[in-house]
């Protein structure tokens, strides 16, 4: 957890990210099949978030089930295979992080500047690039839209405080 600095610093004089990373040293002892983490990322620079990030998936790698709550959802997008959105103690959403996004349309960047396709799939880019060279235009990029874990969250406690 890179606290090998700190070997001889009591708890109460390390910074709130060292006691957290502290935490999560301790909950790993004995090697548990079953970690809950709460916040693990809380208070952590972005160092700190990567070595626990690091740790997550080397944890998934060993095939330790790992129970994460977090506000975070850019890093829960990054680790978790599987998400559930919970709001007044009821799940109002679960699945992967790719399964809980929605398709939100494909733009593409052209001399002309860039041109938007609110309604188009994955699966449309390449008659969309055919159709734009055909008709003259220079493709310098696309880019396929979808919505966070965050969209999908705040669409979901929004749907349920309207309920």
């Amino acid at each position: 957890m890179g606290l090998g600095e700190a070997a001889g610093t009591r708890v109460g004089a390390m910074s709130k990210g060292m006691q957290q990373r502290l935490g999560i040293a301790q909950a790993l002892v004995g090697t548990p099949r079953l970690l809950m983490l709460d916040e693990p990322t809380s208070a952590l620079d972005p160092v700190g978030r990567r070595v626990v990030r690091d740790l997550l998936l080397e944890l998934k790698r060993r095939e330790v089930a790992v129970l994460l709550n977090s506000h975070l959802l850019s890093e829960v997008e990054r680790v978790c295979d599987r998400v559930a959105i919970l709001v007044g103690g009821r799940i109002v959403a679960r699945g992967s992080p790719a399964e809980l996004a929605r398709a939100r349309g494909v733009e593409v960047e052209l001399d002309s500047g860039v041109r938007s396709f609110p309604a188009a799939t994955r699966e449309q880019v390449p008659q969309i690039v055919a159709q734009l060279v055909a008709g003259g235009e220079r493709v310098y990029g696309v880019r396929v839209l979808s919505s966070t874990l965050e969209d999908t969250y705040l669409e979901a406690v929004e749907g349920e405080a309207v309920s």
